[in-house]
């Protein structure tokens, strides 16, 4: 099967989840810039002169970071802070069901299309924006949430029905981890750009990233479609392929009503809502708060802050694609697919509260900290790859639809994450001791609302979301007989 794999991965069908990954590396390097260019962007909060150093364990040389380095233009404090960072979450979390309930009706290709351009051309206004009013770059950064979040479902409708069953996990896993590589990518370039000796170089990034995004947008365009079957670039024998073995077999009307009522009354997937809510809260307290940590806390300086806080979500990254890949192997060789789906997303939930609690050994030692977040979210990754491959296979008629409920739930994380830095550390956003808290606090979560998905979790198809009558007896066997008979056509199609 490895060198099957190996074979496939120069297949038409990769080089959508290829451009599907970008994609979703594009999105975010526009959204996740502005954590690192808020820095940059501000005056610094200073330090508090208490007489009880307790809540302030780490002492460094104030002068060489605050001053030296940078001003800022912009005099937020923690509270407006907060409320810029969250905006974004506002809108990116009530658009998603939209953006799926839109992407099954319409077609994906459009709607990711649509939903990436507006929001590219958004963000090369946001420094003018945030020149004029602090409120108008804050109701920028909403329609940015609103117009990502239609992106995102827009995204996995097409590239889930470009995959077989038998190497579902991995391709998703490769489309999804577009958004750690998007993390990694803007935050190491936004410190660097941002501390350019120039004038106003915080932003640099909004206007390299949103012409990244342009620049992407063509080549979806050009690239890709809603299934194999409409796409020009494809060869026959892979269309017959993906024809035979595809679960995700869309019918040509997309009119089909849905049941609501089955919809959010459905176990598994508010088993993937909660799990998911709790996974995006531990990635959204690194991805909107640990710059501000490393800055305030631990005095890393402007330059190194972009990579130490990037350097996460690269391990985030890695972690959705191993596990991914480690997910398959296990499933097609010695567990069924509910097992190893169980045992993957709670070894990794077990795993990233761990290493969260550990960070409290750390002391000030701001490289050990950086392990130790890493090796969190690497974890986290873990489970990720869990979910939206367990959202594809369990609901294959309406990926679109399901995927933007689950990441939903997920994203709203963004809206309480800045708001509990900003409530546990109680205006303190130097104590070593209260941002502590914020780990244990996200570790905790974690760990429950992982064991309820866990428990909730399943792997056939619901009855009212498959394509076809035949789909759930073709699985009642846990994928025995037809990923064999898949591993069939793949082989014949190699040969």
């Amino acid at each position: 099967m490895g060198s099957d794999y190996s074979r496939l991965y120069f297949s038409y069908r990769f080089i959508v989840a290829i451009l599907g990954c970008l994609g979703i590396a594009a999105i975010y390097t526009m959204e996740a810039c502005l954590t690192v260019a808020i820095v940059a962007m501000t005056k610094p909060i200073p330090i508090p002169n208490h007489n009880n150093t307790t809540d302030i364990q780490c002492h460094f040389n104030t002068t060489d970071v605050y001053v030296t380095k940078h001003q800022g233009k912009f005099s937020w404090n923690q509270k407006t802070q907060s409320l810029v960072l969250s905006a974004f979450f506002y809108g990116y979390t009530f658009s998603q069901i939209l953006g799926g309930l839109l992407s099954d009706r319409y077609g994906g290709k459009i709607m990711a299309t649509f939903g990436s351009l507006t929001c590219a051309i958004l963000t090369l206004f946001m420094p003018l924006c945030a020149d004029i009013s602090v409120y108008l770059f804050t109701a920028t950064r909403f329609l940015q949430g609103i117009l990502q979040g239609i992106f995102y479902p827009a995204v996995l409708t097409v590239t889930s029905r470009w995959c077989t069953t038998a190497e579902k996990t991995i391709f998703m896993a490769i489309v999804s981890s577009g958004s750690n590589l998007g993390i990694f990518v803007s935050q190491s370039l936004s410190g660097y750009l941002s501390n350019l000796q120039m004038l106003n170089s915080w932003q640099l990034p909004f206007y390299v990233f949103g012409g990244f995004t342009i620049i992407w947008a063509i080549f979806w365009i050009i690239f890709t479609s809603n299934n194999p079957s409409e796409n020009r670039f494809i060869s026959s024998s892979e269309r017959e392929l993906l024809m035979r073995c595809s679960e995700t077999k869309i019918p040509e009307s997309q009119s089909s009503s849905i049941p609501w009522i089955k919809v959010v009354t459905s176990l598994p997937l508010i088993g993937l809502c909660i799990g998911s809510f709790g996974l995006e809260l531990n990635a959204q307290i690194v991805f909107n708060l640990f710059p501000t940590y490393l800055y305030n806390v631990l005095g890393v300086q402007l330059n190194t802050n972009g990579i130490m806080s990037s350097i996460p979500f690269i391990l985030f990254w890695v972690g959705v694609v191993v596990g991914g890949l480690i997910t398959d192997i296990i499933r097609n060789r010695w567990l069924s697919t509910i097992a190893t789906r169980r045992l993957m997303f709670f070894t990794g939930c077990l795993m990233t509260a761990a290493f969260n609690i550990m960070i409290r050994i750390a002391d000030c030692n701001y490289v050990v900290v950086v392990v130790f977040v890493s090796l969190s979210l690497f974890c986290t990754g873990v489970c990720l790859t869990q979910t939206i491959a367990n959202c594809v296979e369990v609901f294959p008629k309406f990926v679109g639809l399901t995927s933007g409920i689950m990441n939903s739930f997920a994203n709203s994380t963004g809206v309480f994450s800045p708001n509990i830095g900003y409530l546990i550390t109680n205006k303190n956003i130097h104590s070593k001791n209260r941002w502590q808290t914020v780990f244990d606090f996200t570790s905790g979560f974690f760990f429950i609302s992982g064991g309820i998905c866990v428990l909730l979790m399943q792997a056939n198809p619901v009855k009212w979301a498959s394509n076809y009558e035949e789909l759930s007896n073709n699985k009642s066997g846990e994928d025995g007989n037809s990923d064999s008979t898949e591993e069939e056509n793949i082989k014949a199609f190699i040969n």
